[in-house]
This record gives C-alpha cells, sequence and structure tokens, in this order.
C-alpha cells in the first residue's frame, strides 16, 4: 500500500514537472521577443532592478510552503539563465 502511495506521488510530480517545464519554455519564448524590442530601444538585456522587483513581488504573494530563501534561488536562477539565453541567441 505505501508503495503504491509513493508510485502516485512521484507520479504527480513527474506530471508537475511537465509543468514546469512547459511554462519555462512558454517564458524563453517570450524572451525572444523581449529581446528585440530591447535591442530596438538600445537597453540592457540585463535589468538587475526590474529582477529584484519581480523576486520581491514573488516573495511577498508566496503563500508557502516553498521558503523565501528556496523562491529566491530558484528565480535568480531562471532570471541568470533568462539573461544568458538572449546574450546567446
Amino acid at each position: 500500500m505505501k508503495e503504491t502511495n509513493l508510485l502516485s506521488l512521484r507520479e504527480q510530480i513527474d506530471a508537475i514537472n511537465l509543468e514546469i517545464l512547459n511554462l519555462l519554455n512558454q517564458r524563453f519564448n517570450i524572451l525572444e521577443k523581449v529581446k528585440k524590442i530591447k535591442e530596438k530601444e538600445n537597453l540592457p538585456l540585463h535589468d538587475p532592478e526590474r529582477e529584484r522587483e519581480m523576486i520581491d513581488h514573488l516573495i511577498h504573494i508566496n503563500q508557502g510552503p516553498m521558503p523565501s530563501e528556496a523562491l529566491c534561488s530558484i528565480f535568480k536562477q531562471i532570471l541568470h539563465q533568462s539573461v544568458v539565453y538572449m546574450q546567446n541567441k
């Protein structure tokens, strides 16, 4: 019985992982448009102030159970990879 429970929970996690992957790919598709606008308007690809605002907002609305430190770490990595992607695209 416990093994079945674990299997079910793992299947739920796998489904959530797919959702996260799809959302990240959607985000990166939008980054291509952001890059074009920033290049056209001669704006830097990296905007630390905007990153701080996004992370602060997410921390503020986070109702857990994810700790703010974990949320901050994950989103800093997403934002970093976003800039890397735009720079290399």
